[in-house]
């Protein structure tokens, strides 16, 4: 087994109350909060096969494996429960491999559900081996992206796509994109109903991805401006603001770089970081209590460097409300979303 599965043994409302425990412990006993309440964990109907991507690798065997979560053992897949009910997935992968890259000593392979019954593959491959331009993709297989330290090639149609907001956002595997289709969408709505709430008019949207909740911002009228530091998420921000009919604006780069920048160009309402587990860098804290932001909504995956870094903004800010998310059913993973107004 690859670990990665740690509570598939619990039933589904333990899982809940656990990740409900996890993010209230991290506050109190990291930031020494405690004068709040931590609401019930939103559960999902989509508790297996629900992952839009899995990140595998190969070796020289080209079969593949997921690491294990202790070992860092490879461990070869036949069946992803969280991912798909199409073991043939898997076989027919497989029997591709050696057929595109047979000469390749290792690689790295992102699949990507398409849709329910298609599939995109990103494949790294880390030396420059030959690779077969003509090779024949499995049947569930739509396209597939190949990548060398030379070269860079698609095969197929790599384009993915889906709908929120009522709007059409396509995306990229050189892009991020939320793996629990069911529950972004739900935490990208109580994002946009938080702002909305609040009154903003100006809010900044940091590390936004290809512009999913900036783009929803934008369409009910808000002056949005979106910050990321992946070049192709922010083309793919502007491609999908020009095909929803919104305006914002896109900045490339590292947001602890510019926000001291952006914040004396505008003075933002309102303010979203949705940071990876790595949490705020301490210049990113520091802006946000200078930027006298009446709200900031904090949307983290990892409980403990949210604690740190709510233990420096509630200096300033009171949180009026913490609501954790299950990303990741079977796993430990949560997702939480904070909502802090400027305490005056």
């Amino acid at each position: 087994m690859c670990g990665g599965c740690q509570l598939q043994h619990l039933n589904y409302q333990t899982q809940l109350d656990l990740k409900q425990t996890w993010v209230r412990d991290s506050l109190k006993k990291i930031a020494g909060l405690s004068n709040f309440d931590v609401s019930p964990t939103i559960g999902t109907e989509e508790q297996w096969h629900y992952r839009r991507v899995v990140k595998l690798r190969f070796g020289l065997d080209l079969k593949l494996a997921y690491v294990n979560a202790e070992s860092n053992g490879q461990v070869k897949v036949e069946t992803c429960p969280i991912f798909t009910a199409d073991d043939a997935l898997w076989a027919q992968f497989n029997t591709f491999l050696p057929v595109l890259c047979s000469q390749a000593e290792s690689g790295l392979v992102s699949i990507y559900k398409a849709d329910n019954e298609n599939y995109v593959a990103s494949i790294d491959v880390q030396t420059d081996s030959m690779l077969n331009r003509n090779a024949a993709l499995p049947a569930l297989l739509k396209g597939c992206m190949l990548r060398t330290p030379s070269e860079s090639f698609d095969i197929g149609d790599t384009s993915l796509r889906f709908e929120q907001h009522g709007l059409a956002f396509q995306y990229t595997p050189l892009s991020f994109v939320q793996n629990h289709a069911e529950q972004s969408a739900k935490i990208s709505e109580s994002v946009v109903n938080a702002v909305i709430a609040s009154g903003a008019q100006r809010v900044f949207d940091l590390y936004c991805g290809f512009g999913v909740t900036a783009i929803a911002l934008a369409k009910k009228g808000a002056r949005v401006v979106g910050v990321e530091n992946n070049p192709e998420s922010i083309r793919l921000a502007r491609l999908n603001a020009a095909t929803n009919g919104a305006n914002a604006e896109w900045v490339c780069d590292d947001v602890a770089k510019v926000i001291l920048t952006l914040l004396k160009r505008h003075k933002p309402d309102a303010i979203i970081v949705n940071p990876p587990r790595t949490g705020l860098a301490s210049k990113v804290t520091s802006a946000l209590l200078e930027s006298d932001a009446r709200t900031i909504v904090y949307v983290s995956c990892m409980p403990q460097t949210l604690a740190r870094d709510l233990k420096v903004l509630c200096g300033k800010y009171r949180i009026d409300d913490c609501q954790p998310y299950d990303m990741f059913p079977q796993t430990t993973h949560v997702e939480t979303v904070v909502v802090l107004t400027l305490d005056r």
